[in-house]
């Protein structure tokens, strides 16, 4: 609602001046402030600009990394022709000190209807302009999603339901990632089972991985998990606060992360022989609980 833009700025500026114990530090000691997906309209981010809000914010060498909606002039043929327009991309941008936004990833795996309608692309051939609940939304471009930040290891960006997909940046040609950057927003599936689901993907890819995940979520759970899954900080449903942590150390990849596509097949041999072998021992523990039953 527009109306909350300049309640909802203020409350989150303020927090990200406090710590984890709620004082004002100002950034104390801190080099990145992570914000949810969708912590910014399109609004608010430019409200937040103008004002000179992150100036105050911020100081040379501190960065804030936001999820925001992001509208890109692109050209786009249809009917034979060509037209000039605008897409709208769910996005991740990182401001500095002086305002300045560097977007550095979008979202490519979209939530079907949430945010873009089945077979989008068909629906553009025939003329239509298909949305999501949330809007037209377009996937980003899939060339992964490693992205390099000021002062911080190579990361995995993967927002929001992204994290449900296993192998998500398997290319053994690429530098592996050293931590995951999953900001989410949770708020419409509730107080359900939903935001404690999303966060136990979160817990299975890290461990798959052998990578960290910080995970900031708007109306989620938001926690620090290290490469084995334990979650060190988290912040519950519906409590608003502030998380301070260092980004845990990934460990050496681990067999999944190297061999991801041989586990299906080696488990399904294993269930297969298990099984063999219960067939024939299903005698053998009959006849002795026939004896012992007398």
């Amino acid at each position: 609602d527009p109306r909350n833009y300049r309640r909802l700025l203020a409350r989150i500026l303020d927090l990200s001046r406090r710590n984890a114990s709620g004082e004002r530090d100002n950034l104390a000691g801190v080099s990145h402030l992570l914000w949810p997906e969708y912590a910014l309209s399109s609004a608010m981010a430019r409200r937040l600009r103008r004002r000179g809000r992150l100036g105050a914010l911020l100081r040379p060498g501190k960065y804030l990394l936001a999820g925001t909606p992001r509208r890109v002039r692109s050209a786009h043929g249809f009917s034979g022709g060509r037209s000039f327009g605008r897409r709208l991309y769910n996005s991740l941008v990182l401001f500095d000190e002086h305002g300045r936004a560097m977007p550095f990833y979008d979202k490519q795996k979209l939530v079907p209807i949430g945010e873009a309608a089945p077979l989008s692309g068909f629906w553009r051939a025939m003329g239509f302009r298909p949305r999501g609940l949330t809007g037209p939304f377009w996937p980003g471009r899939a060339h992964g999603s490693r992205v390099k930040l000021p002062g911080l290891p190579l990361a995995s960006a993967r927002i929001c339901y992204e994290i449900i997909f296993p192998r998500f940046d398997a290319d053994p040609g690429q530098p592996r990632p050293q931590w995951i950057l999953n900001p989410a927003f949770d708020g419409w599936l509730g107080d359900t089972a939903g935001p404690r689901q999303h966060l136990q993907h979160a817990r299975v890819r890290a461990i798959e991985e052998g990578t960290p995940v910080i995970r900031p979520a708007y109306n989620g759970v938001s926690a620090v998990i290290d490469p084995y899954g334990r979650v060190l900080k988290r912040l519950e449903f519906g409590v608003a606060g502030v998380i301070d942590a260092y980004i845990p150390a990934a460990l050496p990849a681990p067999f999944y992360a190297r061999h991801g596509w041989l586990l299906t097949p080696l488990l399904t041999l294993l269930l297969l022989a298990l099984r063999w072998s219960g067939k024939h021992d299903a005698p053998k523990c009959r006849k002795s609980q026939e004896i012992r039953a007398r």
